[in-house]
């Protein structure tokens, strides 16, 4: 089932009874990437930690940008886009709907509402409220972090996964064929897999531990590949060139793609926001 990409936090609004369902109510809760989720309500089989449905009230922070784009083609259609509006999603088992924007659905009352209908109409239930509540969702007792393997981490997750196994493998390689496991290599091989594991926990200082060596890496591809050339006349050869720029690509671009985990911004317009 696919989940929207929320990792915790956030406050604990209200808290629902449909039956052989439960939900929760959730303002603002962490999340990776361009979308961030202005309400969340969660619904959960009675007994079952697993959500098996999402309604959300959701806002791009890259709206603006785009909305900027248009200007540039088609004023006339930029005028008539209302920056402000937040967008109304259901995930669910068929996937992840937007039924569109709209001022209303940034207003409490009026999402609850509408969320309320939709779980009652998927559901077939009868919504009761049971309380007002406060708190932090990390404090409470369902867990809506994304599975493994869930749409948008498989990649993250297998990257993740490989770095788990690598470390006991090369280590327990090294012991078989007589060489002492226990050296620095080995022992850092092994932080890595833990990190790996932090990561698979969905614990962000993982994403940038892991995020810091690739831009480092491609750091020194720069430096070897246009700086350190075996001869000069090889930087207008496109064999060469070409060779050292898709290197340097790979390497920043799964760098980026763990970092925008961490942080939920680009790597470049994090650096910006940091120097300007």
């Amino acid at each position: 089932m696919e989940h929207p990409m929320i990792t915790g936090g956030g406050e604990v609004l209200r808290t629902y009874d449909f039956g052989p369902y439960s939900g929760v109510l959730i303002g603002a809760p962490e999340s990776f990437g361009p979308i961030k989720y202005i309400y969340v309500l969660i619904v959960f089989e009675v007994n079952n930690e697993n959500p098996v449905l999402f309604v959300t009230s959701e806002k791009n922070e890259m709206q603006s940008e785009m909305i900027a784009l248009i200007e540039e083609e088609n004023p006339e259609m930029a005028s008539g886009i209302n920056p402000d509006k937040c967008f109304l999603g259901i995930f669910s088992e068929s996937g992840h709907d937007n039924l569109g924007g709209s001022i209303s659905w940034c207003d409490l009352e009026r999402f609850e509402k509408k969320a309320l209908e939709i779980i009652k109409e998927i559901l077939s239930v009868d919504p009761k409220i049971n309380s007002d509540h406060e708190g932090d969702m990390s404090s409470g007792e369902h867990n809506i972090k994304p599975d493994l393997f869930s749409q948008g981490y498989r990649i993250c997750d297998a990257m993740l996964i490989i770095l788990v196994i690598s470390g006991p493998s090369l280590m327990l390689i090294s012991a078989n064929n007589g060489v002492d496991p226990f050296t620095w290599f080995h022992f850092a091989i092994l932080a890595i897999s833990i990190v790996g594991i932090l990561g698979l926990l969905r614990v962000g200082v993982a994403f940038a531990v892991l995020a810091l060596p690739f831009f480092l890496w491609a750091a020194y591809s720069v430096i070897q590949g246009f700086f350190m050339p075996p001869e000069w006349s090889d930087l207008v050869s496109p064999v060469y060139v070409g060779k050292w720029a898709i290197s340097i690509f790979i390497e920043y671009s799964i760098g980026a793609y763990f970092w925008k985990k961490y942080s939920g911004t680009d790597f470049l317009e994090w650096l910006e926001q940091k120097w300007s």
